[in-house]
């Protein structure tokens, strides 16, 4: 998965196991727990902060991996929205787009400011500006090359 990683724990149930799951089910989203007869099976996403070795690019492209994210992404793109605002005519529900932006500001992609009793979410220049410096890099490098076939061809014309 895009900035979340899943990682998916079946072993038959022992205390020992289960007090490890119950740590880290404090530190992480749960997408899924479910306690079968003999063995206990969580899905568990971690927050991409959990790899901080990650560029801001990095960050950002991976962040947008996700459909709902990139449409949400799209949407404030257009001006600042609420959460409730965001999540209307999404096929997920307002606690999921809570989420979401919690990983598109986690990659710098969004800002958000507080009015009233509402967070409102806006896209972040910073975080457009590190995808784009990472992709005006090859822009740079297919416009050098250009000249230089331009300016090879134009050389044997001469001669």
């Amino acid at each position: 998965m895009s900035d979340y990683k899943l990682r998916n724990y079946s072993y038959p149930e022992n205390a020992v196991f289960i007090n490890e799951v119950a740590g880290i089910l404090k530190k992480s989203f749960v997408n899924h727990l479910y306690i079968g007869k003999f063995t206990l099976t969580v899905s568990i996403c971690l927050p991409i902060n959990s790899w901080p070795t990650m560029k801001p690019y990095e960050k950002a492209f991976d962040a947008l991996g996700d459909p709902t994210r990139r449409a949400i992404f799209e949407r404030l793109g257009k001006g600042a929205l609420s959460v409730g605002a965001l999540a209307e005519g999404l096929p997920v529900s307002r606690p999921a787009v809570s989420q979401h932006l919690y990983v598109l500001k986690d990659a710098g992609l969004i800002d958000s400011r507080q009015e009233g009793t509402k967070n409102i979410y806006q896209v972040s220049p910073k975080g457009v500006a590190a995808m784009r410096n990472w992709l005006d890099r090859f822009w740079d490098t297919a416009l050098l090359q250009f000249k230089l076939a331009a300016e090879r061809e134009a050389a044997k014309n001469k001669k």
